[in-house]
């Protein structure tokens, strides 16, 4: 990662991921000392069970990209509700 140019909290960052040699330019809001806005529409049910869930861990990340990495399907369908039958 190296950064391009930053100007306040905004902040342009060159990044390279040495696994598949992609090369990606992100713009990032970095404010310091302030807790972040949490924008939503999960209930405050939904909320709770996620609030105390564990984070995502390095080894995901790493698992969903060789998942991705060679998959020729349909992405949205991914995230769609199994149908029964």
């Amino acid at each position: 990662m190296e950064v391009v140019e930053h100007s306040d909290e905004l902040w342009f960052l060159r990044v390279f991921c040495s696994s598949c040699h992609t090369r990606c330019l992100v713009a990032a809001i970095i404010r310091e000392d302030s807790k972040p806005e949490v924008v939503t529409d999960l209930t405050e049910a939904e909320l709770g069970k996620f609030r105390n869930a564990d984070g995502i861990r390095e080894e995901d990340l790493l698992e969903m990209h060789r998942f991705l990495k060679d998959f020729k399907g349909d992405v949205p369908g991914l995230f769609r509700p199994e149908q029964p039958g």
